[in-house]
């Protein structure tokens, strides 16, 4: 029992660290709050302190070479791990619920056995979900069809973030407004997103509803499991009258009345495995809502995760370039041509700063995904 409650102490803990790491992911990597600061720490600090250390060393170690095969194969290949990963999780957690809740505990005061019905119809839609989320193409550009795709998304071209005549060095076609070339698929994807591990391909026009179908289902059953079951662990304390019961210290021969503190230990002592997929269900119901407010917010903006970034960073770039121009347009010494030339120069960001702060019309957040929709 000792080393199964360890166990799952040290699942719960990697997987609340797993949880943080995604959502900082999803940061403004150009924020100055906690979360960009995190973003950058995490996710561009330790890997450049990761390069400067491998530099470093002028004969690479076996260290370093079986490192950088890891990493290209766990960032760079299209493998199914995490796919695996979440039949292991998904399944093996709703196997293990249904084995030591649903079966076992249910019913009881607090909980009605319709919920056996209700939870098991849920997590199976659930899967049906993350299969159309996996199978449903993100919306491939080819040469048949890009003429087309140019067409639909002509009015976002604002000559900064998309530019006509732009060309896919690697399919030889030209690019879309709002199209990007994933290394990963390698494949021009219609208003890309992003490359999501789970689902082992790109988020794109053709598959984003049903990727916020596979989010928003998953959030749902996650928080309804982890609501359902704290129920039903109360419904176990009023069945067996734990309020009320005698507790004996281990080690000792002393008696004590029951507290909620005692309670819940004897409930992770006698139902480990139950109240294990409970908190499960929190953390993940809890991080994959936030995920979906996140898809949400920029479903309201008309806007992708990748033209967040993008926009983000051309935004930082052009600001710090603004400046430092304003800056060197103040210093006496230079030619009347290198002053205009600088002055030409700085109405451009200028302009090309307001264009990204205004962005694209957007019709709010019913009728966008409303279009998603009916992509």
């Amino acid at each position: 029992m000792f080393e199964l409650t360890t166990f799952v102490i040290f699942f719960l803990q990697f997987l609340f660290v797993g949880a943080c790491l995604y959502l900082i992911m999803c940061a403004d990597p150009n924020s100055q709050g906690i979360l960009g600061k995190a973003h950058r720490f995490v996710y561009k600090l330790i890997p450049s302190l990761y390069s400067s250390s491998k530099d470093s060393n002028k004969q690479p170690n076996i260290f370093f070479r079986v490192a950088d095969k890891i990493i290209n194969y766990l960032c760079y290949t299209n493998h199914p791990l995490v796919q695996i990963f979440y039949v292991i999780v998904a399944g093996g957690g709703f196997v293990v619920y249904c084995n030591f809740g649903l079966f076992k505990h249910f019913p009881n005061q607090q909980v009605s056995s319709i919920h056996i019905y209700i939870g098991s119809l849920f997590a199976f839609f659930c899967f049906y979900s993350y299969y159309l989320a996996c199978k449903v193409s993100p919306g491939k550009i080819s040469k048949e069809n890009v003429k087309q795709y140019t067409k639909t998304y002509e009015k976002y071209y604002d000559d900064v973030l998309f530019e006509k005549g732009n060309n896919c060095s690697t399919c030889n076609i030209v690019k879309p407004a709002r199209s990007k070339h994933c290394k990963t698929c390698n494949m021009c994807v219609a208003r890309f997103d992003h490359h999501c591990i789970w689902i082992r391909q790109c988020v794109g026009e053709k598959n984003y509803k049903y990727f916020l179908l596979f989010i928003g289902s998953h959030a749902l059953l996650t928080l309804y499991g982890g609501i359902i079951g704290i129920l039903c662990l109360y419904g176990i304390v009023l069945d067996s009258n734990l309020l009320y019961a005698k507790f004996r210290i281990p080690g000792s021969n002393e008696v004590i009345d029951a507290n909620w503190s005692i309670i819940l230990k004897y409930l992770f002592y006698k139902e480990t495995m139950f109240v294990f997929i409970i908190i499960l269900c929190i953390i993940m119901g809890i991080t994959l809502t936030l995920f979906l407010l996140y898809h949400f917010s920029m479903i309201k903006d008309n806007m992708t995760t990748n033209e967040r970034i993008k926009r983000s960073d051309f935004i930082s770039f052009l600001e710090k370039e603004t400046k430092k121009m304003e800056k060197d347009l103040e210093e006496p010494d230079q030619t009347a041509e290198n002053k205009a030339e600088k002055q030409q120069k700085l109405k451009k960001y200028k302009r090309d700063l307001d264009q990204l702060k205004k962005w694209f019309p957007t019709k709010g957040f019913k009728q966008n995904l409303k279009d998603i929709w009916n992509l």
